[in-house]
C-alpha cells in the first residue's frame, strides 16, 4: 500500500508574517468588510495589507480600523462604563468630530446601555468609511492578485 502526501499551497501574508493555504486566502477574500473585522485572522491581514501600503502618517482607513477595533474593547463586559480619557484615545485614534460629540453626550449620561449603542453605531460609520476607502479596494485587488498567481 502506498501513501503519499498531497503538496499543499501556501501563500505568503502581506508582510510575510505566516504562510496561508489558498483555501483560506479564498475564504478571507469573499468575506465583507464586517465580517473581515470581526475575524481575527482576516482582520490581521487587512492591518497588515494597510501598514505596509502606509506612506507616511496612517491613512484614515487604517486610524478607523483602529478606532473600530477599540470601540470593540470598551464594548466588552469587563470594560464597564467608559470615560472621558478613553473617548481622548479614540479622539487621538482619528475618530471624526461628530462622532466624538455624539459619544461624549452619551458618556456624560452614564448610561452603559446608550454608551454602548452608541459605540455600535460609531462602528458602522467607521466600517462604511472603511468600505469605501481606496484602501480596503486596493486590499481586496491584493487578494485577487495574490489568488490569481496560485
Amino acid at each position: 500500500m502506498s501513501s503519499y502526501k498531497s503538496a499543499v499551497r501556501l501563500l505568503k501574508c502581506f508582510c510575510g508574517c505566516q504562510d496561508m493555504t489558498v483555501e483560506e486566502v479564498q475564504r478571507i477574500y469573499y468575506l465583507t468588510l464586517q465580517a473581515t473585522l470581526i475575524d481575527r485572522q482576516a482582520a490581521k491581514l487587512f492591518k497588515s495589507y494597510l501598514e505596509k501600503n502606509r506612506r507616511g502618517d496612517k491613512s484614515l482607513a487604517e486610524q478607523y480600523f483602529e478606532a473600530y477595533e477599540l470601540c470593540g474593547e470598551y464594548m466588552k463586559p469587563h470594560v464597564g462604563v467608559i470615560t472621558l480619557d478613553e473617548l481622548d484615545e479614540l479622539v487621538d485614534l482619528g475618530l471624526p468630530r461628530e462622532l466624538e460629540i455624539e459619544l461624549n453626550e452619551q458618556i456624560k449620561t452614564g448610561d452603559n446601555d446608550k454608551i454602548t449603542r452608541c459605540l455600535f453605531r460609531i462602528q458602522g460609520t467607521l466600517r462604511n468609511a472603511i468600505e469605501e476607502s481606496e484602501e480596503y479596494k486596493g486590499y481586496k485587488d491584493a487578494i485577487l492578485e495574490k489568488l490569481n498567481r496560485a
